[in-house]
């Protein structure tokens, strides 16, 4: 087949993936207190349970990247014919699972098994991109890398930005939960 158009497509598919997560993980990473107290704060559940999800919700925020990258280069292997790569992501997956996993969540408790999907999910994101280097060639990946850290550059200056407006609805007498329940 034609493989600059199959580039392309992959490129745009990964580029498209981040820009879409971005927002979502820039808003929930900084309202994610807000946001489960919204969700959950009924019944039993606390601002004690609310602090505790949404630490665990952060953490799972680092892996969605990875998520969406091993999904798109899972097809993409599917789409060159190799089998041999998506074998070998599901064997480290499950290696990772375990090495990394059962100590993360001995350690760090539910907290742990967010982090072992974060680092399983990147880690397999670039398992299968060096599986997708054997078809498309060891560049094909450099235009990813500065858009990536263009769009992180961004996501982090947004992140602050919304932190300091978040702080100064706070400060002003508005609770997180309020900004919330008028979103809704």
């Amino acid at each position: 087949g034609d493989t600059q158009k199959f580039l392309g497509a992959l490129q745009l598919a990964l580029k498209g993936a981040l820009l879409a997560l971005l927002p979502a993980m820039i808003f929930l990473g900084i309202a994610a207190p807000a946001v489960n107290a919204f969700l959950y704060e009924r019944g039993s559940f606390t601002t004690v349970h609310t602090a505790g999800t949404a630490a665990i919700l952060r953490v799972y925020l680092f892996g969605l990247p990875g998520a969406a990258a091993t999904l798109i280069l899972f097809y993409a292997l599917y789409a060159l014919r190799q089998p041999a790569g998506r074998v070998a992501a599901g064997v480290a997956g499950l290696f990772l699972a375990l090495s990394f996993g059962w100590p993360a969540v001995r350690a760090w408790g539910a907290t742990g098994i967010a982090a072992t999907h974060a680092v399983n999910y990147t880690a397999l994101a670039l398992l299968l991109g060096a599986y997708v280097t054997r078809s498309l060639g060891r560049g094909w990946w450099r235009p990813l890398l500065g858009f990536s850290l263009r769009a992180a550059t961004a996501a982090a200056a947004a992140w602050f930005a919304g932190q300091q407006l978040l702080r100064r609805w706070i400060e002003g007498g508005t609770s997180p939960r309020s900004v919330m329940e008028l979103l809704a």
